[in-house]
C-alpha cells in the first residue's frame, strides 16, 4: 500500500469517471467507499478555512487491512516517533465512537509508538480525539497542530510492521490474557457468537456447530462464549475430546472453569448446566455423541460443538465421519470459521506444498521456516535436544502402546509435549520431525505404511505443524525424497 495526499484523492474522485478513479485507487491500493471520500472531503474542507502546512495532507494511508485479520483502519498516518489514526463517520453515538477507537488502539499498540487516535463525524463536523482514558471534541486547530508536530516515517511496506500472531490469544498458552479480555473477535467471530447468544435466549434445546480450521480462533470463540455464560451466573459445562492440557487446568483450579476429559463426562450432571460445549467434537466416538445428544435434548439445554474434521488422530477417528454425524442433528445452527489468525502465512503455505507435492502455490520465504536433513537418529536426537535448549518447542509423536514407531527411536524424555497433549494449543517456535516412515503416495500426498495403525502418523505431523505461530523446524531423518522435496519448496523463490 502506498502512501497519498488526501487532497489528490479528493480532486482525483471529484475530477475523474469512476473507471479512471478505480485505476487510481489500484494504483495506490486503497479501498474507500464513496460515502467515506465525501466524510473525508467534509473533513478537509473544514481545514482549509484554517491556517495551515500543506504537508499536513501527506503520507496518509487509506483502507489499511492487517493481514489475515482484515481489522480495517480508514486512516493512519505513520510518523518516526507516533502514528495517528483517523475513522470517518458520517454519524455515530460516543459509544460506537469509543468502542471503535479502543478496538483500534489495542490492535495498533503492538507497535510501540505513541497512539493518537480521532474519529471525525461528517454530519456535525466534530473531531472527537482518544487518548486511551477519555474521549473528547476537539478544535480544528488542535487538530492541525498535532498534524503538523508529527514527524513522518520513510516506512513504506507497514505489512512488515504487523504480525498477526499478536492478535489470537490463546485461552490456554495466555491464560491471564484471556481472563482479562486482552484480546477482540474478528468480525467473524463476533458476528458467529451474537448469533449463537440470540439462538440461546430461546428454550432449549439448541444445538450449534462451530467449524474451523487450525489458527481460525474457534477455541477462542466458544471459551469467549463460555466466559460470557459465566458472567452471567450460568453453569458451563466444557468436555474436551482429548487430554486437558495444563492451560485447562489453570482455568479449572483458578477461575472457576469447569472443564471436563471426554473420558470423565458421563459422570456430569448435565440437568445443572445451562450449556454444554464439545470441544474438539472430531475425535469423540459414534456412542458418546448419541449419549450427549440425547442428555441435551433430555435436559432442554444448550449445545456447541467445535471442531476441524482435519485434525484426527486416530484411523478409526477418520473412519467415524463424526462432522457428518454432527451435520445430521435436527435444527442445528452451522457455523464455519474461514478467516485464519494464527498461522504465519509463509508457513501456511509451506505446510500446504510440504503435504502434498503437486500443490502449486507461490511461497515468499521469509526465513521462518528452516530444514536439516541427518541420515541417523543418534546425531538428530542430539541436534533436537540442541534446538529443546535454545528455546525451540518439540512436540514428539505420541507412542503407542500396540504399535512399534520408528519416531521412538528419537522421543525425546525431556518434553511433556506429543501429539495428543496439544492439541488446541499453539507455540511460537515448533520443532518438527520427519523419518523414513514418510513418503509420497501417487496422489502425491505425504503418507506413511503406518496409517492404518493406532495413531495416525501423517495426521499427527499435521497436528504438529499446525500448532505453530512463528517459526517452524523441520528435522528429518534419513529421508532424501522429503529432504529434496522441502528443499525445493524454499529455494523455489530465489
Amino acid at each position: 500500500m502506498k502512501k497519498i495526499n488526501l487532497i489528490s484523492l479528493i480532486q482525483s474522485f471529484e475530477s475523474l469517471n469512476n473507471h479512471q478513479f478505480t485505476i487510481y485507487k489500484k494504483l495506490y491500493d486503497i479501498e474507500i467507499k464513496d460515502q467515506e471520500v465525501l466524510d473525508l472531503k467534509s473533513l478537509i474542507s473544514k481545514i482549509l478555512k484554517c491556517e495551515y502546512e500543506y504537508k499536513i495532507f501527506n503520507g496518509f494511508n487509506i483502507g489499511y487491512k492487517i493481514p489475515q485479520i482484515s481489522k480495517e483502519f480508514d486512516l493512519l498516518r505513520f510518523g518516526k516517533k507516533s502514528i495517528i489514526n483517523i475513522e470517518l463517520k458520517r454519524v455515530a453515538s460516543k459509544e460506537k465512537i469509543l468502542k471503535q477507537l479502543l478496538r483500534n488502539r489495542y490492535y495498533l499498540k503492538f507497535l510501540e509508538k505513541e497512539l493518537i487516535t480521532f474519529c471525525y463525524i461528517s454530519s456535525s463536523k466534530t473531531i472527537f480525539q482518544y487518548d486511551g482514558e477519555n474521549l473528547f471534541k476537539i478544535s480544528k486547530e488542535r487538530f492541525i497542530k498535532i498534524l503538523s508536530n508529527q514527524t513522518l516515517s520513510s516506512l513504506n511496506k507497514i505489512d512488515d510492521l504487523f504480525d498477526p500472531t499478536n492478535y489470537l490469544v490463546s485461552p490456554f498458552n495466555s491464560t491471564q490474557k484471556f481472563i482479562e479480555r486482552e484480546y477482540f473477535l474478528t468480525n467473524q467471530q463476533q458476528e458467529i457468537k451474537d448469533k449463537t447468544l440470540k439462538l440461546f435466549e430461546s428454550i432449549g434445546p439448541n444445538f450449534v456447530s462451530i467449524e474451523g480450521k487450525a489458527g481460525t480462533g474457534k477455541t477462542l470463540l466458544v471459551y469467549d462464549i463460555a466466559i460470557s455464560f459465566m458472567e452471567k451466573a450460568k453453569k458451563v459445562t466444557i468436555v474436551h475430546v482429548g487430554q486437558i492440557n495444563d492451560g485447562q487446568s489453570r482455568l479449572t483450579i483458578l477461575h472457576g472453569f469447569n472443564i471436563v476429559s471426554i473420558k470423565n463426562y458421563y459422570n456430569e450432571d448435565f440437568a445443572k448446566n445451562d450449556l454444554v460445549i464439545i470441544d474438539e467434537s472430531q475425535r469423540i466416538k459414534p456412542s458418546q455423541l448419541d449419549e450427549i445428544i440425547k442428555r441435551v435434548k433430555n435436559n432442554k439445554l444448550n449445545c456447541i460443538f467445535s471442531y476441524d474434521g482435519i485434525q484426527c488422530l486416530k484411523s478409526t477417528e477418520i473412519k467415524n465421519k463424526i462432522p457428518s454425524k454432527i451435520y445430521e442433528i435436527p435444527n442445528i445452527k452451522l457455523n464455519k470459521l474461514t478467516e485464519k489468525i494464527r498461522t504465519n502465512k509463509e508457513i501456511a503455505i509451506f505446510i500446504k506444498l510440504l503435504l502434498n507435492k503437486h500443490r502449486k502455490l507461490d511461497l515468499v520465504n521469509k526465513g521462518n521456516i528452516e530444514v536439516i536433513y541427518f541420515s541417523d537418529s543418534e546425531k538428530a536426537t542430539q541436534h533436537l535436544m540442541y534446538l529443546q535448549q535454545n528455546n525451540w518447542t518439540i512436540i514428539n509423536y505420541t507412542p503407542s502402546r500396540y504399535n512399534k514407531y520408528i519416531s521412538d527411536e528419537y522421543h525425546l524424555l525431556s518434553t511433556r509435549l506429543n501429539a495428543h497433549k496439544v492439541i488446541g494449543q499453539e507455540f511460537d517456535n515448533i520443532v518438527a520431525v520427519i523419518d523414513k516412515d514418510f513418503y509420497y503416495n501417487q496422489d502425491g500426498r505425504l503418507s506413511t505404511d503406518s496409517n492404518a495403525a493406532y495413531y495416525h502418523k501423517p495426521q499427527m505431523l499435521f497436528q504438529i505443524l499446525t500448532r505453530v505461530r512463528k517459526k517452524l523446524f523441520i528435522v528429518i531423518i534419513d529421508n532424501p525424497e522429503v529432504t529434496e522435496r522441502c528443499s525445493s519448496i524454499l529455494i523455489s523463490d530465489k
